[in-house]
């Protein structure tokens, strides 16, 4: 049943009140929905609806009530419904700002309907933290990265709580409800576009906190796709895994310092080419190797235990190498210095520290090879990861010790130590560009040719 005219006028009125009467009016009709909607057909709604919702921004309560809740959703969906240009700002400062987690939420889900002005302001700059203690927000925040059309690389790294909104994006796509067929259905396919997604997914499934929201990804997909996945994952991840023993044989050994001198070699050729071409780089290209390499990698085992023999034969034919930076030729820079510089292409370039900053690390921390239990690993940081890379707040990669093998896993790339450089090379030390659009065609013309 309707509502009456003067019902109708005595709720406009009190749209120039507070919230709290207002929405305690709108309950006690029996059906806020219904008289909300009639409020909606009045002129002039749109403007009184961002009033209110205007005054949110000096409304500090950290807990707004049910009732309150309920209706400041609904007067954002009408906004946004309108695409009322005139409330994207105050959409945006509520979803970053308020303290009511509520309140920010339903100021980003309303957001990310202004299409991609809003999945802009959602995600912020290409590859970063999303931020929030909630995860509804961190959710809908790196729904929009994926909207914008954000590269893998940029997604898929970052801390466990950016991973864990990734994974919800994830599952928000994979189990889209079409009200046409009334079925369950990928809206936009991620996994079918991006085929790293899989494994991406499968490797979060090691992390104990990852885990669950991993298996509810997995799950939307038939068992026979994923589990093939996961069991390589799992099997590589004990491959991986530190472990006392004797060390590799002298032939291994042999063929393995082959390897990385002709890679040594590479790396070389690539400095020195960049230098040539006019790229600037951010540190140091090459480093050599340390005079007394052979007491820092002593004192360093001695601190963490073994090092994998492919990272002491990289600290020894190359020392290290730091390939960040940009070329000012390029389409696009490779390093974040300011907002202008975006969008970038993360490049991704070959960078390992040295056994220097190892040895530091390893004498800051407080674990001790000689006094630990056996299962108790270290994890040995060698760069950071592409986000950190380009210039913005990333993550690491690292290898874990004791390991006394011939090469390790590297985390959370799922490539060995040696597997890692090689790849680089193939890329001309930017291994970023293999999955680009657009990227500098020398790069692409070079690693074409190996």
């Amino acid at each position: 049943m309707g509502l009456a005219p003067d019902e109708i006028a005595s709720l406009e009125a009190r749209m120039a009140g507070p919230l709290d009467d207002l929405s305690a009016a709108l309950f006690a009709t029996g059906n806020w929905r219904t008289a909300l909607a009639a409020l909606a057909e009045r002129a002039g709604f749109v403007d009184r609806a961002r009033g209110i919702v205007e005054g949110l921004l000096t409304d500090e309560r950290e807990q707004l009530s049910t009732e309150n809740d309920y209706i400041i959703e609904g007067l954002m969906r009408a906004l946004a419904g309108a695409r009322d240009a005139q409330a994207f700002d105050t959409l945006k400062m509520l979803s970053r700002m308020h303290p009511s987690s509520q309140v920010r939420s339903n100021a980003a889900a309303w957001l990310f309907w202004y299409g991609s002005r809003g999945w802009e302001a959602l995600a912020g700059p290409v590859g970063s933290e999303p931020g929030d203690s909630s995860p509804r927000v961190n959710r809908i925040r790196m729904r929009a990265a994926f909207r914008r059309g954000d590269p893998f690389e940029a997604l898929s790294g970052g801390s466990t709580a950016r991973r864990q909104a990734v994974l919800e994006a994830l599952r928000s796509d994979l189990q889209f409800f079409d009200r046409e067929s009334k079925k369950r259905r990928p809206e936009l396919g991620y996994f079918e576009k991006e085929p790293r997604w899989l494994e991406w997914t499968a490797r979060q499934m090691l992390d104990a906190t990852l885990r669950p929201h991993a298996e509810v990804v997995l799950a939307s997909q038939p068992r026979a796709t994923w589990q093939p996945v996961v069991d390589a994952v799992r099997r590589a991840a004990r491959v991986g895994t530190p472990k006392r023993g004797r060390r590799p044989g002298k032939k291994s050994l042999a063929k393995l310092e082959t390897e990385l001198r002709r890679l040594a070699e590479e790396i070389a050729t690539i400095a020195a080419s960049l230098t040539e071409r006019g790229y600037v780089f951010v540190g140091t290209p090459l480093s050599p190797r340390a005079p007394d390499f052979a007491d820092k990698l002593q004192a360093l085992e001695g601190r963490i235990g073994a090092v994998p023999a492919s990272l002491q034969l990289f600290w020894k034919t190359v020392g290290a190498v730091d390939l960040r930076g940009h070329d000012p030729s390029w389409e696009r820079t490779t390093f974040y210095t300011r907002p202008e510089d975006e969008p970038l292409w993360l490049s991704d370039p070959l960078c390992v520290y040295s056994i220097d900053v190892a040895l530091e690390e390893a004498l800051d921390s407080d674990f001790d090879a000689a006094d630990v239990l056996p299962d108790d690993h270290y994890g040995l940081v060698i760069s950071g990861d592409a986000m950190a890379k380009a210039g913005y707040s990333g993550g690491v990669l690292l290898l874990r010790t004791p390991n006394p093998r011939l090469d390790a896993t590297v985390e959370p790339t799922g490539q060995t130590v040696l597997e890692m450089i090689q790849h680089a090379v193939r890329w001309r030390g930017f291994p970023g560009f293999a999955h680009t659009v657009g990227r500098p065609p020398e790069i692409g013309a070079e690693a074409s040719q190996r």
